[in-house]
Order: C-alpha cells, then structure tokens, then sequence
C-alpha cells in the first residue's frame, strides 16, 4: 500500500512538469540543461531537463515535505533511488521500476520495537514485499542483527548486539533467538 502511495504521489507531481507555462524556474536551463524549478504545487524538481522533463538523476522535495532523489525517467523514478516521506521514512531501493520498489536490493525504516520511539534500518533483500535472504538492521540505541530472513523474520544463523553491548548468536526461530 506504502508503494502505491509513492507512485500516485509521485505520477501526479510529475504530470504538472508537462505545464512548463505554470511552473517557475528557479535557477539554469529547465528546458535542456541543468536547473531547479517549482511546479505549481509548491514542488521543487532539480537535476537535468530533456524538452522540458526531468531526465536522469534528480532531485524532488515536496511541498509536503516528501522528498526523492535518484534516476528520473519518463516521468516514473527507476534505479537506485531514495524516497523520504513528509514523516521521515525512507525507502532506499536498487529496482525501483514505475514508483515501487522492486523484489531485490531494497532498504526501509520501520519501528522493530512497538510502541517506543527507537527506529531501526534494515539493509537486505526483499521478495513479493517480506524480508528474504541475507539481511541486517540497526537501530539508533545501538541495537544490531545480522543475520538470515525468510517470511519477513529472522529465520536461520544469525547475530544479535543488544543496546547494551551484549552478544547472541546462533540460530533464529520467527524473529527470536533459538536457546536451547
């Protein structure tokens, strides 16, 4: 649902880079070259121009104050890409095609622990949307695992650094270590 979101936002402030009578450009050659311009949105696009559109690698900040940079084309993002939404979470992906992540090679913040404020990245592989794969996370009260997923959990070997310095490895079980 996330990825949908992305993409609607993201087809509909690319549709106004077409009304280049409306927008206002800021800074350089917005038709072919390098500049920045606002669209008439409030939206701030910069980066390189083709015929007037967003070609290559840019930069979008929303008036919501979303923001994406990355590899823009026709007029979807595609390649290595990073989207950050008006809340402060970021979405980093290596196969974004048409303003979703694709199965591969993507990275997401999210709250592993529920209900506190630590937030947590989590750097790995992603298939039909769960965590797969090799994978890790961090979190910012110094947290970490490394490790094996599969059904969107720590599944298989894998090492946990607790917030206190403290060491678990072994094997995983459903996102929870094994102790025998």
């Amino acid at each position: 649902m996330f990825r949908l979101k992305i993409f609607i936002l993201l087809c509909i402030y690319s549709f106004s880079i077409f009304a280049q009578s409306k927008e206002k450009c800021l800074f350089g050659d917005c038709k072919d070259g390098r500049g920045i311009f606002i669209d008439i949105h409030g939206n701030e696009f910069g980066g390189v121009f083709v015929n007037g559109k967003l070609e290559g690698v840019g930069e979008i900040k929303f008036k919501n104050d979303g923001k994406f940079s990355g590899v823009y084309k026709n007029p979807s993002y595609r390649g290595k890409s990073k989207f950050i939404d008006s809340d402060g979470k970021v979405v980093y992906g290596t196969e974004f095609t048409g303003g979703s992540c694709g199965d591969y090679g993507c990275e997401t913040w999210t709250k592993f622990i529920f209900d506190s404020n630590v937030k947590c990245v989590f750097l790995g592989t992603f298939q039909n949307g769960q965590k797969t794969g090799k994978g890790s996370y961090t979190c910012d009260n110094h947290e970490r695992f490394e490790g094996t997923y599969s059904n969107d959990l720590a599944n298989g070997m894998g090492k946990l650094t607790y917030s206190d310095g403290t060491i678990w490895e072994g094997k995983f079980k459903n996102g929870h270590p094994v102790r025998k």
